[in-house]
């Protein structure tokens, strides 16, 4: 079951990875949105569009200026270009010229025209371009119809489109006009006869997308045109947008299907979460425990395994190394390193070699980071081969891990019981959350339907969650052990509120000590310890090793931080077919593709 749930995990992360669709942002390239783009196009009686194109611009970074690129057909030209910029409120019209200088342009042609806008910015910077021209032969004349087909919002842009609305302007109102237009499906398109208008509307445009507008009308709308065919157009245009209407519609349906599909999966899957019982034994809430003086039967690395019920950390190392210390089988000192701003350092010395017997990893530090006899937190943070250093950490962390279970401690059968179902939750919510981003992406889906399903999506990762959380990892024993562990751990976090002299002399607390370090609450004992004993007493205990350790430099200085960062370090772990409607998909071929913008 462990090799289907992690399949199934690899593919779905590939499937949203490849149904997001993105931009590629070159890592040098400035920093910014576009949250507005206003066009406005006006069709003239000799078959051009005088266009006005407002974008809007929020930037993150410093930058330039922008530039727009508009695409044509060869028959096509670019007029009278004027170029504006809205800033604050404030609009100045800009010249073109070739110097480069800051509020200028540079209008260039190769395969399209290039406006190139000097305008230097800074971060937060907000402002908008207007930029106005006419194209030629933008409209065609048939002898049946007139078309207008033309990608409005071009598909070439750097970024995606916050905000997009995009107008066609007739000289008045137009008796039999039908249009439609094509881009993502959650666009709304409204066609205006009496006024004269069509308008487009969408948001969060993809850069690779833009909007098309096709559109056809009576002849006498563009009586001057001289961009004229004797071919009949109008029944291929209808038949057409019928073809791509009805697909935008069927991919419409489909998604209302898929999500539908997941709204019963996340019942099913919810209800099935309810039969999953009770098994394994828990340790009691901490709430329930009573203070324990007495020390747990376990070591102090065994105790934060079941406190945690995870593989030791650093901090259990570091239990382990003071503890060694305070029987006097190590020996820790600081150093101070660096020529002008001098840093602590500490070095950890071997004298007894029974420190080293089962602690293969305490082996390689003494001889491989180290000379044999010593090594220093600075050699562990500079040591030249991390990767076999993390091998060595975690293949000693699995050791004791494995320990717990083999002193039956933690139920190994239910332990992955408990991980598959964990597992599940995440497929379930991220296969639901596929489901759902792939409806949205395919077109414009009931609100509540959509709002139902990812309810029913957090609930479905939640029952399951619930379900694991009936499953208790430890066995009887383990669990008896952890209270103890955990009553124990309870009276260190409330030293303080009792006299620690009634609990027993330094020298009981010397033996406490290994277990504060490892449950992360050294120095809280150690603060308390010099409040309650004097310094002559502390000075001839081994409890002087911690005190040096843990209390006698700043926290970013210590014993605990140092040899800590020097060891994450080292081992590097750290559509309607009608005159109006929604848009569909793909494309009539209009011209202007390409067109798009971004900034330098």
């Amino acid at each position: 079951m462990k090799k289907i749930i992690n399949l199934l995990l690899m593919l779905g992360v590939i499937t949203l990875l490849f149904s997001i669709t993105g931009q590629r942002v070159l890592a040098d390239s400035p920093s910014y949105d576009i949250t507005n783009v206003k066009v406005a196009s006006h069709i003239q009686a000799d078959g051009s569009l005088t266009i006005e194109r407002k974008i809007t611009y929020k930037f993150d970074s410093s930058a330039r200026g922008v530039y727009y690129r508009q695409n044509l057909l060869k028959n096509q030209k670019l007029l009278n270009p004027q170029v504006k910029i809205i800033n604050q409120g404030v609009t100045k019209t800009i010249i073109n010229n070739s110097s480069g200088s800051n509020d200028t342009y540079q209008l260039s042609y190769k395969n399209g025209y290039q406006f190139k806008v000097f305008h230097k910015v800074k971060a937060g910077n907000r402002f908008t371009i207007v930029y106005r021209y006419k194209i030629t032969n933008a409209i065609k004349n048939w002898q049946d119809t007139a078309e207008l087909n033309f990608k409005i919002i071009g598909n070439g842009w750097e970024t995606d489109l916050d905000h997009v609305e995009a107008e066609v302007v007739f000289p008045s109102k137009v008796s039999m006009l039908k249009a439609w237009a094509h881009g993502d499906l959650s666009g709304r398109i409204q066609v205006l006869p009496d006024k004269g208008r069509i308008i487009m509307t969408a948001d969060n445009v993809a850069g690779n997308t833009g909007i098309e507008v096709h559109a056809i009308f009576p002849t006498s709308v563009t009586a001057d045109n001289k961009n004229v065919s004797n071919e009949k157009r109008k029944q291929f245009i209808l038949k057409q947008e019928k073809q791509l209407a009805e697909e935008a519609n069927r991919r419409r349906k489909r998604a209302g299907y898929i999500l539908i599909f997941s709204v019963i999966v996340s019942i099913l899957a919810i209800i099935a979460s309810l039969f999953v019982k009770k098994q394994g034994s828990k340790p009691k809430k901490m709430s329930a425990l009573a203070h324990s003086y007495e020390i747990p039967e376990v070591s102090p690395i065994m105790a934060q395994i079941l406190d945690n019920t995870s593989k030791p950390d650093t901090q259990a190392l570091m239990a382990l190394i003071t503890e060694l210390t305070g029987k006097h089988k190590l020996e820790i000192r600081e150093e101070k390193i660096g020529k002008i701003i001098k840093k602590s350092s500490y070095r950890i010395f071997l004298k007894d070699q029974t420190a080293l017997s089962q602690q293969p990893l305490l082996r390689f530090l003494f001889d491989e980071v180290g000379n044999g006899a010593s090594f220093s937190t600075y050699e562990l943070k500079k040591f030249d081969d991390p990767k076999e250093l993390s091998e060595k950490y975690q293949a000693w962390r699995n050791q004791y891990y494995k320990q717990a279970y083999q002193r039956n401690y933690f139920s190994n059968k239910i332990r992955e019981k408990k991980q598959n179902i964990v597992a599940l939750a995440g497929i379930l919510v991220a296969i639901n959350a596929i489901i759902i981003f792939l409806s949205c992406m395919l077109s414009i889906i009931s609100w509540q339907l959509l709002v139902l399903a990812i309810i029913l999506a957090i609930l479905n990762g939640i029952s399951w969650l619930v379900a694991a959380s009936r499953l208790g990892i430890y066995t009887e024993k383990g669990a008896e052990i952890t209270n103890q562990v955990r009553s124990f751990k309870k009276m260190l976090e409330n030293i303080g509120n009792f006299k620690m002299r009634d609990i027993g002399e330094l020298i009981l607390w010397e033996d406490i000590m290994p277990y504060a370090v490892a449950l992360g609450l050294s120095e809280k004992v150690l603060k308390q310890l010099r409040l309650e004993f004097s310094e002559s007493e502390l000075a001839t205990s081994d409890l002087v090793v911690y005190q040096a350790l843990y209390l006698n430099n700043s926290s970013s200085n210590n014993f605990e931080h140092s040899f800590t960062s020097a060891f994450n370090a080292g081992s590097s772990i750290s559509s309607d077919s009608g005159s109006s409607g929604g848009f569909s998909s793909g494309s009539s071929g209009g011209f202007g593709g390409g067109s798009g913008g971004g900034a330098f």
